[in-house]
């Protein structure tokens, strides 16, 4: 086991079990010594060994930057990030749920569960009883309230962190450049929103809550968006209206600020690009209005920031129409239904979701989910197939806890490979609708499983990188702990006790293992790392061996080319 050591070459008294202890001597997150020693607490929280000390004062900001990638996090790209990762944690080996996209992950973010227990599987979802026509979009707000009052509350099946942090007596604030803020906090009810406003790309709940923003800004995400090359002045919108109008008067327990870059600037032009670069400068400028609105408030020492992502991202390698192509196989496939219609048996809805693909079987008739099975086995572009009825040579659903009512009967991660993108980029994969150079993520790729989280404050350690494996769905349980709120017990995350300050860490191994599924020449492979009771998606794939690859991490004293010096991508 190798020691700690701060910057001055002492031996620290103890070693933080696969943790890095960072000497703050600069903004550039430099590397001083390690631990090798695997350790951690896996408990949850009713179980801490010694919680960390609440304070009716402590404050948490949660940030995210869609579709950052950790390999990105660099100085010269993002100064405040690493700023924040000097004075805190780096987790070096965080996770998105699968689905590996926006709405998926922001359940799993605000509830702390994952997908077959919170119900939100994919960013589009086939919910005939909303709307039986075509899939809809599950973090549209109309669709949101339909489908509440038909399941009785249950679009999302776990209380969000908004909604426990007001039940515990506190305030929330939520903004965010895309509609994934309604997901957050979709209460509709006033009285129990106690005046706390969601802001959701340029809608509010209430209502009216946008017509007071506008005026305080003087303009809207509707009237100030360029799209030149993304939606940079969208984001920094919405990061004034926390910082200006909802901060106003008082920061609450919880923020919420959600970012729509880089996600936005990498599907059109590719992660690594020019674009994609400046659109991560933009969303670490707003970290540093976050961070300067903080200190000017005098509340930066007792505030939390935790900087993650939904997902990370790769670069199209392929396209493709699922439709078109299940049609030409002679398959009933639709996207979309004519009015008046709903799907008969053996026909397959097909709802698109980028880098996987969900198929809804009629009358989940089971020769047409064989068939169709059998099919995708002889394709170029499925990766790893999963069904409800555990065909041969597939997952079950529930192997990547997604096995939620409203799940469907067939659910493709699309192929990805670890090829380099024309700017270098490490990560490609086959999408639906997009062209070859462009961006895209959701599958189960390590580069696009593998996201960025960063936290630092009161709580957190100073100067360490953790290897031990965390995830989106560790956020909420952690935030509970923090700010002292009771957890929804539905929760299947885990408390980052290895991250807090005070928190006991008793030694458990993390374990990696590989599930493979077979017929005839198909094969596929699933791995995942446990922690305790805490399963954690690394990879899956076609064949039967995982890759050695993924985002590296990254500190300062590793060299990395900015691709923004190189030619300017097309």
């Amino acid at each position: 086991m190798f020691g700690l050591r701060e910057a001055s070459g002492n031996s620290l008294p103890k070693a933080y079990g696969g943790l890095y202890h960072r000497g703050i001597m600069n903004l550039n997150c430099f590397v001083v010594g390690f631990s090798a020693a695997l350790a951690l607490f896996a408990g949850t929280p009713g179980s801490l060994a010694q919680a960390p000390a609440q304070s009716p004062t402590t404050r948490v900001v949660i940030m995210v930057w869609d579709g950052m990638r950790p390999d990105f996090a660099r100085p010269e790209l993002a100064p405040n990030l690493c700023a924040l990762a000097d004075r805190g944690v780096r987790f070096q080996n965080n996770h998105s749920a699968y689905i590996t996209s926006t709405e998926v992950n922001g359940a799993a973010l605000a509830t702390g569960a994952f997908p077959g227990i919170n119900g939100i599987v994919a960013n589009r979802e086939y919910l005939p009883k909303v709307f039986p026509g075509r899939p809809v979009n599950t973090q549209d707000l109309m669709v949101i309230d339909l489908n509440d009052k038909l399941t009785g509350g249950n679009h999302v099946r776990v209380k969000t962190l908004p909604e426990l942090v007001r039940a515990g007596g506190r305030k929330t604030a939520v903004a965010t450049s895309k509609k994934v803020g309604f997901l957050w906090d979709r209460t509709l009810d006033e009285a129990a929103r106690d005046g706390c406003i969601t802001l959701a790309e340029g809608g509010t709940i209430p209502e009216g809550a946008i017509d007071g923003l506008v005026k305080a800004l003087g303009g809207s995400m509707k009237t100030l968006d360029d799209h030149k090359p993304g939606r940079l002045s969208d984001d920094r919108w919405t990061t004034r209206a926390l910082t200006e109008v909802l901060w106003k008067d008082e920061v609450p327990a919880l923020s919420v600020l959600w970012m729509a870059e880089p996600d936005f600037s990498q599907h059109q032009f590719g992660p690594g690009t020019p674009e994609a670069l400046v659109a991560i400068r933009n969303s670490d400028e707003c970290l540093g209005i976050v961070v300067s609105t903080l200190e000017k408030k005098g509340l930066l020492e007792t505030t939390n920031i935790l900087v993650v992502s939904d997902h990370a991202f790769s670069t199209v390698s392929q396209g493709f129409s699922p439709v078109k192509v299940a049609q030409s196989a002679g398959f009933d496939a639709v996207d979309q239904l004519p009015e008046g219609k709903t799907l008969a048996k053996g026909q397959i809805m097909i709802s698109a979701n980028g880098g996987s693909v969900c198929y809804y079987v009629g009358e989940k008739d089971p020769e047409t989910i064989a068939k169709f099975t059998k099919y995708l086995q002889g394709t170029d572009y499925a990766g790893v197939i999963f069904t409800s009825t555990g065909e041969p040579g597939t997952f079950r659903l529930g192997e990547a806890f997604l096995d939620a009512p409203d799940a469907p009967e067939i659910l493709v991660s699309m192929n990805w490979s670890e090829e380099k993108s024309d700017n270098g980029t490490p990560g490609m994969v086959v999408s639906e609708g997009r062209p070859r150079g462009e961006g895209m993520h959701a599958t189960l790729s390590p580069f696009d499983t593998h996201n960025t989280l960063i936290a630092a404050g009161p709580h957190f350690r100073v100067g360490v990188e953790s290897e031990l494996p965390s995830a989106n769905i560790d956020v909420a349980p952690t935030v509970c702990a923090i700010l002292g709120v009771k957890p929804d017990p539905r929760q299947t995350g885990r408390v980052l006790a290895e991250a807090l300050k005070g928190m006991a860490l008793p030694g458990l191994t993390p374990s990696t293992s590989t599930i493979v599924s077979e017929a005839g020449p198909w094969k596929q492979y699933l791995t995942r790392t446990t922690l305790g009771k805490h399963t954690y998606i690394d990879q899956g794939g076609r064949g039967t061996t995982p890759k050695n690859v993924g985002p590296a991490p990254v500190t300062s004293n590793r060299p990395v080319k900015d691709p923004a010096t190189g030619p300017a991508s097309k």
